[in-house]
Parts: structure tokens; sequence; C-alpha cells
């Protein structure tokens, strides 16, 4: 109830007493209530007053005779928005009404929720004097008599029976100015709907509505989710367009969105569904991305929202500062202002529609659509125009259909374009894989030529170098330099192998740059084959392998070119023999076809994985851990030249079992590659037996004796291996192993005092043999010094991250390397001399800091445990700690300078010197006590170690 409502109220109750002197309402009829009829028109008997501005109470109403009360037949059709009316009926009933009521019937109840329903309707019941009731509603009140939907104005309506009741009616416009109305009825119970119960009108906007706060979710979700601006601002324009439509409708939520103060539902009324009309160019300019194609439309665009904006702002402040009288059609300039916007809107969307970008059309269509119905509803409230339905929600209605798959094909070329460029991105991740894989492999392959330069030019410079230490001062001032034949066989051997590889490099070059033709002849290819072939006979018999061949007739009419034929079939060949294990088995089958012929080379060799087939004749490319040394070349050279050539190579291979080439070459001028060149007058080439390295296993050597130091060369190749030895022999006793496998069995064997290692070797590398050695207890004290090509940074840090000693490069000096050992056999001495001068008895009290310690505190436990043990020796000692005698022998001596004996015979001494002193016992007890069983032994033993016998020891203790 209202503050004049109440008042309204009191006022009544006191001044009831002057109905009875007032006596009744001279000249009124009495409306005569039938319960029979349902409903009852009451508007053709009120008396009504117009309140000229003097708010006139109930009080007044019925005690002032003065006022000009008029049927309601005298009232205009159009009452007055900004005016307040009252009006009068006696009604009497032969029975009591009860859930009847009373409804101000709005004849608009096609039209939008809110501008619909008086602002304030009241009725106040009065019988002899007395007031029976009071009720308000309207669609400016809080507190309805009634609740429902808001446009409904009604209270409850009760009457007693065969009583006269004077019924007052006080009505006012609502918030939007829209007029009252008097057209008042009775309504017994199920008789209430006075309007149908779907309208037209309000049914399609409720449509809409659903349809609107659906597709709202659904995008906030999209936001929400995928952060993207487009669908935030889509999201926005559905949010004021759900609740305009709600407002529409006169759903009740959108009651709680407005504070029902003073023109608190005009205001929202101005600030939500006017920003819906132009908002939707804000989701355009995220959509079509305007700022950046189509600045000059941007602006224009956002212009529109923004004066938009402003113009409703203005509109508000005009309202809350004047508190002016409000109607629809008061602000006269509103509505043309939205015609203005609508137009411009209309050229901004032609200007889209223009554009080629499929995007920019799809929206510029639905803005034009849209500005267009709004135009249409802007001169439809201004009832220039009459439609059928709301033109504004029309507008909505399309927009939401034309955004919807506009955001759909755009989420389709915005994915389309990922995919692009997911695809791209995928592209240039491969190049760059494919890059870096290049790269490794060039990597790879100028290590392996580099390490095949080295080699050869260590072999070169090293006996360069010793030839030079030989001469004396004065011949070195202009004297000959002199080399021993061998040294001389060495240097001559590294220096053909140096132009072979210089030759390969450089055939490959030439491959590389399309400078390479074939030079043919006529005639004889079976015999040059097998020339080719057979000169690998020696060089198969020197490796141990069996060379099985098989050749047939001679095709006189073949053309071929002898230099590329020769280097094709020398590598096929050298490879395979290579590759052949010791009494293996290598065939070479040849067969000639009517245009072609083939050439099968087949060995029982270690065979190649599978995952590495299809690369073997990539360019710079090596099989790694084959067991044979190489620089990757050979395959990547034959390969170019078949592609020159015009034929096919394969491969097929299995592991364990063996590989086997397979050549197919054309013969004939129609097979052979065009513009080539031919001479059949040309001469065979002179042939030369091709250089083979084929690995000798080391000389069978007897267990080095004590008193050298003994160093294991590990070196792949005989040359080196030789070389480096005649450098050492010297100095030290040599042991040679060809592989790394053979390098880790010998140290393990014989445990050597140093060990020096290439890292490039076939079987077991220099890196992992490292590794192996530093890891195993019998072999982790012995240095290790790693020979190689490999000379970078991060090579030299692999090497001393498996625990290498010292890293030489190649070609080395030859006196540096007998330098490096020197150094580090004597750090190794100096490391180990505390041992020498400490009480070997403490040693397993010394922190467990190294392999070193853990192994002599193992040692020399295994001694203090047994030291009571006369018949305790090496041998047993040895078993105990779980080394052979030897290997016993030479890691106690590397590591403390004595032998085990010696080792047991002082732990014996120092035990009986610490039992003496403490007077543990007599001479004999203590003697006893540590093994000794012969006195006199014992007392010249003592005596040796100490100085003083163990007599006197034990008389200073006293």
């Amino acid at each position: 109830m209202t503050r004049n409502a109440a008042r309204n109220h009191r006022l009544g109750l006191l001044l009831g007493l002057f109905l009875t002197v007032v006596g009744g309402i001279a000249g009124q009829g009495v409306y005569h209530i039938d319960p029979a009829y349902p409903v009852h028109p009451l508007r053709n008997y009120l008396e009504v007053l117009r309140d000229e501005g003097s708010d006139l109470s109930v009080s007044r109403l019925i005690g002032d005779t003065s006022l000009s009360w008029q049927p309601h037949s005298s009232l205009p059709a159009r009452l007055d928005p900004g005016q307040r009316y009252h009006a009068r009926i006696k009604v009497v009933s032969p029975e009591a009404l009860t859930d009847w009521q009373l409804h101000w019937e709005d004849g608009m109840y096609r039209d939008i929720a809110w501008v619909r329903g008086n602002g304030t309707a009241e009725a106040w019941a009065f019988a002899d004097g007395k007031m029976l009731w009071h009720r308000q509603t309207g669609a400016d009140q809080v507190n309805r008599d009634l609740g429902g939907p808001q446009v409904l104005d009604r209270v409850r309506f009760t009457l007693p029976a065969n009583r006269t009741v004077v019924i007052y009616l006080s009505v006012s416009g609502n918030a939007f100015g829209m007029m009252p109305n008097l057209n008042v009825s009775l309504r017994a119970p199920g008789y209430v709907h006075h309007q149908p119960m779907y309208p037209d009108g309000p049914l399609y906007n409720a449509f809409i509505f659903g349809l609107t706060a659906i597709i709202f979710l659904y995008h906030l979700l999209l936001f929400l989710f995928l952060r993207e601006r487009v669908y935030g601002w889509f999201a926005l324009w559905l949010l004021l367009c759900a609740i305009t439509q709600g407002m529409t409708v006169g759903l009740e939520p959108t009651r709680w969105l407005l504070p029902l103060s003073a023109h608190a539902r005009f205001l929202g009324w101005l600030v939500i569904p006017h920003a819906m009309l132009f908002t939707f160019w804000l989701f355009g300019r995220s959509f079509t991305e305007s700022k950046f194609r189509y600045p000059w439309l941007d602006r224009a665009m956002l212009a529109l929202p923004v004066g938009m904006l402003i113009q409703i702002g203005v509109e508000v402040g005009y309202v809350l500062l004047f508190d002016p009288p409000i109607s629809l059609t008061g602000f006269a300039f509103h509505y043309p202002l939205i015609l203005l916007y609508a137009s411009i809107g209309c050229a901004i969307a032609l200007g889209l529609v223009w554009k080629t970008d499929p995007l920019a059309r799809l929206f510029g269509a639905g803005a034009l659509a849209g500005s267009f119905l709004i135009a249409i509803g802007s001169l439809w409230a201004m009832r220039i125009v009459q439609v059928p339905i709301d033109p504004f929600g029309t507008a909505v209605l399309v927009q939401i259909m034309i955004y919807s798959v506009g955001l759909a094909y755009r989420r389709s070329l915005n994915r389309k374009r990922e995919q692009e460029a997911e695809l791209a991105a995928l592209q240039d991740r491969n190049e760059i894989a494919r890059m870096r894989d290049l790269e490794d492999v060039k990597a790879r392959f100028f290590a392996n030529v580099s390490h095949e330069f080295r080699t050869p030019l260590t072999l070169i410079s090293g006996p360069l170098e010793q030839a030079y230490d030989r001469m004396s001062g004065n011949e070195r001032d202009g004297g000959a330099i002199s080399l021993t034949s061998r040294d001389y066989t060495i240097v001559r051997s590294s220096v053909d192998r140096l132009r072979k590889l210089v030759d390969q490099l450089l055939a490959l070059s030439q491959l590389e740059s399309g400078k390479v033709f074939l030079k043919l002849r006529k005639g004889g290819v079976v015999t040059f084959v097998r020339t080719q072939v057979l000169a690998f006979v020696s060089l198969a018999e020197q490796g141990n392998v069996s060379l099985d061949t098989y050749f047939p007739d001679e095709c006189p009419d073949a053309f071929y070119d002898a230099d590329k034929l020769e280097t094709i079939v020398v590598n096929l060949v050298a490879n395979a023999i290579k590759y052949a294990p010791d009494r293996g088995r290598v065939s070479v089958k040849m067969a000639t076809e009517q245009a072609h012929f083939t050439l099968e080379v087949t060995d029982n060799g270690p065979g190649i994985p599978p995952q590495q087939l299809d690369q073997i004749f990539e360019r710079f490319y090596r099989v790694d851990g084959t067991g044979v040394e190489g620089s990757g070349i050979g395959l990547a050279l034959t390969k170019e030249l078949v592609d020159v050539y015009g034929g096919m190579i394969s491969v097929s291979s299995a592991v364990g079992k063996g590989t086997t080439f397979r050549l197919r070459l054309p013969c004939t001028l129609d097979s052979l590659p065009q513009g080539v060149l031919a001479d059949a007058t040309a001469p065979l080439p002179v042939h030369h037996p091709p250089h083979l390295e084929i690995a000798t296993p080391a000389p069978e050597l007897t267990a080095p004796g004590e008193k050298e130091a003994v160093v294991l060369v590990v070196e792949d190749s005989p040359e080196l291996r030789e070389f480096i030895a005649s450098v050492l022999t010297p100095d030290y006793q040599i042991l040679e192993a060809a592989d790394g496998e053979a390098g880790e069995r010998m140290a393990v064997e014989h445990v050597p005092d140093l060990v020096i290692s290439d890292v490039m070797m076939p079987k077991k590398d220099g890196f992992a043999l490292c590794h192996t050695l530093k890891s195993n207890p019998k072999t982790n004290h012995v240095p290790v010094i790693l020979l190689t090509a490999k000379a970078d940074r991060q090579s030299t840090l692999s090497g001393l991250n498996q625990g290498a000693d010292d890293y030489l490069a190649k070609p080395f000096d030859p006196k540096e390397l007998r330098l490096r050992i020197r150094n580090l056999l004597e750090a190794r001495e100096r490391i180990w001399q505390h041992f020498q001068s400490l009480d070997l008895t403490l040693l397993p009290d010394v922190d467990d800091r190294s392999v070193e310690d853990r192994f002599m505190q193992q040692v020399i436990g295994c001694i203090k445990g047994r030291l009571s043990d006369e018949q305790l020796s090496v041998d047993q000692l040895s078993r105990e700690v779980g080394y052979s005698r030897s290997q016993l022998t030479r890691k106690v001596k590397a590591l403390t300078g004595k032998t085990p004996n010696k080792l047991i015979s002082e732990m014996r001494l120092h035990e009986a010197r610490r039992l003496l002193r403490k007077r543990a016992g007599s001479v004999s007890e203590i003697a006893y006590s540590v093994g000794f069983s012969n006195l006199s032994y014992f007392a010249k033993s003592f005596r040796n170690e100490f100085g003083s016998l163990p007599s006197e020891v034990l008389e200073e203790s006293a």
C-alpha cells in the first residue's frame, strides 16, 4: 500500500460517518448485480470526474457535494496521460459475492507489454457510511492486490448480500505516459480472462525471447571457453535482445531487473531496448575485423552505437533532472533520431555488402535487414505506418538468423585457416626437422670424413716428426730428413688414402652441380666387370673371405661408361668384403638382358637394421655400429652414379644374415639417358686394384711383467695402432686391440696402467669403452686417453663426462702423447702416495668417497678379518674380492705401490705393533694372533719394518 493510499484509508474511516449526514448521493442510480451473469460491464454506469491537479482524496470525493460528476459517455475516447480520473458507482446484489474480480480492461492486449496498463488503479467500497475495503493495482505498483501478469489491472471484489455499496475508483496513466482507462468490468470466478490467452503479438515476441535466450547462453559459453571477443560482443547484444523481448511479453523476471521507483521503468525502456537497436555494430566490428580491413567503415560502425548511447544518456539525464510529464510521444526527437540512425546504418551496410570479403557481406546483409526494419519500427512507433507484427522484434529475429549463419561460416573459415596454418606449421616443422636431420647427417658425415682424414694425417705427421727428432742440431739447419722404409710405406699408403677420399668428394661435388655426363664405349662390358671383381681376390683372401663369382657370356653390342661403372662395382664389392666376417662369403652374380644388365653382390655380414635401409643411399649418411670404419661416401656416390646412368639400385638385408645389393643398368642407346656422349672407339681404362684396408687381429701377447708400465692401445686403424705402439715401445709394454670390445676384454684381463683409445671404432666406440672401464671396479683406476678426430667442445665434454682422464685430437704430436701418458701415471702415483704412509689397518675408516676407496676397503677388510690365519695368501684374497691373482696384483700395486703379499705382511706387523703398545699379551701370543707361527721370522720382519724388536716395543710401552 502506498503512502497516499494509507492516508486515504484512514481518512475514509473517519469520514464514513459523514455518509449518513450526506444521506447518499442524490440522483445516482444503483446497478443491480445478477450473480447468474458472470461478466458485468460497468463502464456505461460510471460517473467520472477529472482531477484538475487538486489531488482529490477519497474523503473529498465522498464529502464534497460541489464536485461535478459526469457520465462516462462524456469523456473523450483517449484520456489525458498526465491527468488522474475518478469514478463512482452504486451496486447491490441479492447474494453475497466472494472471489469475484474488478478489472480495468485494456484494449491494447495485442500490443507490447511495457506500455500497457494503468500506472495506478485504486478501488474503495463503502456501505452504510463505513469503508468495507480498499484495494490497489497498476503497472507501476509494487504491492498489487492480485499477482499475475503486470499488464492485468485487477483487484478482488467482495460484496455483502442485499446491501447498497458505493464503489469509488481512481486511475492514472503509467510511467510510459500511456493514457489511463476506466473500462471497468466485474467478473465471476472462472471468467477472469478478458483477453485472449495467447495474443498474436505477445506470442510472436515470446518466441523471439526464447530463441534469443537460448542462443545467448550458447554464445556466452563459447565466449567463456574460447575467449574470443566476437562471441562476447554477440552475447552482449543477445542479452539486451532477450531482456527487451522479456519486457515486451511482460515476463515477471523483467520487473526484477528494473527498480520500480519514479520513472524507473521508463528509464529502463530508454536504456535497454534502444541500446539493443545499435549495439550489434560493435559485434560487427569484431566479426568483420573492420578496424584493420575497412578503417573508414569501421569509424562509421563505431559512431552509430556511440551516438545512440549519447542520445540515451541525454534523455536519461533530462528525465532525472527535470522530471517531465512522460509520454511515449513526448520525446518528439527520439524516434526521428532512431530513423536517422537506421538510415545511416543502411548506408554503412550497403558499403559492407559491396565488399568482396564473404564475412563482410554476411554481416552487411544482416545489418541492412536490421536497419531497414528498425526504420520501419520507428515509423510504426510514431503511428505513421501500421504493421501486423513488431518490426523491432522482427529485426532481432532476422539478424539472429543471419549472424548465426555468419558465425558458423566464420568458424568454418577459421577452422580451415587453422588447418591450413597447422599444415603450414607442420610443413615448417617437417622442413626444420629435415634441415636438422640434414645438418645432423652432414655433421656426422664431416665427422666421419674428418676421422678418415685425420688418421692418415697422423700417420704422415708422426713419422715426419720422429725423423726430425732423430736429426742432430746441425742437420736441422738444412740437412735432409731420412725416413725408414717402414715409415715411408706408412706415409705413402696414407697419401694414397687421402687422394682416394679427395677424389670421392670431388665426384660427389660434380654430381651435385650436374656437370657429370656419361662417356660411353661399346662392347666388353662383361669382361670389364669381371676384371674389376677379380681384382679383389687377393684382398678377400687377406681378410679370410671367400669370393664367389658368376658371369654370363659377353655382350658385344652393350654400351657402358667404364669410369662410372668401375666406381660402382668397386664400391659394392669393397663394401661386401669389408662387412663379411672372418671366414665369410661374398658372391657376385652378373646377368644380361635385352637392353639391361644386372649385378647382384651378396655378403653374409652383420646386416643392416630395417629402419636404416631407406637411408643408406642418402648423401652424407653412414650406418653406425656396423663394425667397419668408413667415410660414408661410397654408397652415396654409387647411388648418384646409378641415377646419372639411368639405372636402378636396391638393397635387401636381414640382421645377422647378410646384405644383398641389386644393380640394374641400361646397356643400349635406346634405354640409356638421352644426350649422353657415346664413343665406341674409346680405349678401356687402365685398372689398378683398389686399396682396401682389412683390419687384422692383434697378435697374441703374453701377460706383461710387473716392473714395466703397461699401455693398452685400442685403435681400429692397423697403421695408426702400429705407429702408436712404435712410439711408446721404448718406455712401456704395449697391448693392442682392434676395436672397443677387444679392448674391454684385454683391459679386464690384464688391468693395464693406462688405456689409449680411439673414439670412432667398430663394435664399441671410445666413449662406450671409457664408460665401461670406469664403471668396472677392476679397471676404474686405470687412466684413459681418448684419441679422436672429433676435436669440438661438445665431443670433448662427452668424453670427459664418461670419465676420460685426457683428450687428444688427431693428428697429434708423438712427444705430446708421451708427455701426457707420463703425467697421468705420475699423477696417479702421487694421488695414492698417502696410502703408503698411512697405517693401512685404518683404511676401512677412510671416507667412502670413490670407487677406489671402496675397493681398498674391501681388500683391507678381508685381510683384517683373517690376520690370525697364517694360511692367508694372495690366491685366497683374490677369491675373496672376486679378482684373478694377476688383476688383484696389478690393481693393488697401482693404488698402493705394494704387492698384495707386501700389503698382507705390513698389515700383520702394524696390528702387532698396536697390540704390543697396548700390552695386549706376550710377544709370542701377539705374533700368533696376527698370523706368524715362526717367532724368529716375526722378530726379523718386525725389526726390518719398524727398526726395533717386538720385545723392545713391549718394554717401552711399560
